[in-house]
């Protein structure tokens, strides 16, 4: 048995603290989910091994206490730090959805080369088939530095969306980035520090109290403001000109020329651009079959993007100066509003452009709240 200390009563608490924390934000996560919104499938599996990891991190505390056993606490070590930065990858992936629709080579290449690096190496040592004592500090390394990575992109995306919204949601975030990022940081410092004893001296697990700390610190902030405000993620501003609705005859049903933050106006011949699409998209289904849809057209400094309405009566059609798959998002959750009577509205030949206006601009200001429309 391990003498039990403060310090290792401070730590068993924090640890089983973190655990408490990333369970009540899974939680959270599943019931926001069915009732409220739909969160990105990244950041739910990045809480969900939250949990995975920070209950391996209990039982290691309690087998350490408990029996000593070595090849067990190895093992526990691969599975936790494994399980950690895969965790980091998939919040790397959530934060980059605000920003791109496919994370570009020169940010994903080195993250994701040190996650599939570390996963070979720690299932090697895991099976036995590597035997070095460094392996394991080697692994312990990689993980911080996927967490100093990860949230350092995050770091720069929440910046410059809390540059834009300036809401307490986001400020919120934002700090909970910074407790984590600095705390990864404050990890790899006292790893530095244990695995090389550069200075033996140095009472390091003051830095791996303080870690995990910064950890839980950020666990509060996203709980409270994922509880609170679930929905603030479709608040962010991305920069969309035109709307426009058409049926599967190519007939415009719907039009407006919208302004968001940074999206100077559009102007575009709507009943053209309608047709054109609808002939683009016949086109791909008669050369490649209907399951081959067309979602995302790039022209230059603009993108269009579709998606079909329910029943295949026709398609939503936003044209940005930017690339986000919350704006993938934002026109799921718009199709999701429509009820059968829009439906039976946009089949019709002859479409009153007054009556669609008054019944989808309210759908499109609730999935797109930080849009205003263009008179």
């Amino acid at each position: 048995m391990v003498e039990i200390t403060p310090f290792t009563i401070i730590d068993f608490f924090l640890r089983t603290a973190i655990f408490l924390g990333f369970f009540i934000l899974f939680l959270i996560m599943q019931y926001k989910t069915r009732k409220v919104s739909r969160h990105s499938v990244a950041l739910q599996l990045a809480i969900l091994l939250g949990v995975i990891a920070t209950a391996i991190y209990v039982i290691d505390f309690i087998t350490y206490t408990s029996w000593q056993d070595d090849q067990l606490r190895i093992h526990l070590h691969l599975m936790m730090f494994t399980t950690i930065t895969l965790m980091y990858y998939s919040w790397y992936r959530h934060y980059e959805s605000f920003i791109s629709l496919t994370p570009p080579l020169s940010r994903h290449l080195p993250i994701f080369y040190l996650v599939a690096l570390e996963s070979g190496i720690a299932t090697l040592e895991f099976v036995d088939l590597v035997r070095e004592t460094y392996i394991m500090a080697i692994i312990s390394h990689f993980t911080y530095i996927v967490g100093i990575l990860s949230f350092s992109l995050a770091w720069r995306v929440l910046k410059s969306v809390h540059g834009m919204m300036q809401e307490r949601t986001t400020a919120m975030e934002f700090l909970a980035i910074n407790a984590i990022l600095l705390g990864n940081v404050i990890f790899f410092v006292e790893d530095i520090l244990v695995t090389t004893d550069i200075f033996p001296e140095f009472p390091s697990y003051y830095l791996f109290l303080l870690g995990n700390f910064l950890i839980l610190l950020n666990l509060l902030l996203l709980i409270s403001n994922y509880a609170l405000h679930p929905n603030y993620i479709f608040r962010i501003p991305i920069s969309i000109h035109t709307i426009l609705v058409y049926n599967k005859d190519g007939i415009l049903a719907y039009h407006r020329d919208v302004k968001s933050p940074g999206a100077p106006p559009l102007r575009l011949r709507a009943e053209l651009l309608s047709s054109i699409l609808s002939s683009i998209k016949n086109v791909f289904d008669h050369m490649m079959g209907e399951r081959m849809e067309v979602t995302n057209i790039t022209a230059r400094n603009h993108h269009i993007y579709l998606h079909e309405l329910p029943q295949k009566v026709g398609n939503i059609v936003l044209i940005a100066s930017g690339e986000s798959l919350l704006l993938i998002r934002s026109m799921k959750r718009f199709v999701q509003m429509i009820d059968e009577s829009i439906i039976k509205m946009i089949e019709k030949h002859y479409i009153k452009s007054k009556e669609m206006a008054e019944k989808l601009d309210p759908l499109v200001l609730k999935a797109f709240p930080y849009l205003t429309f263009i008179e």
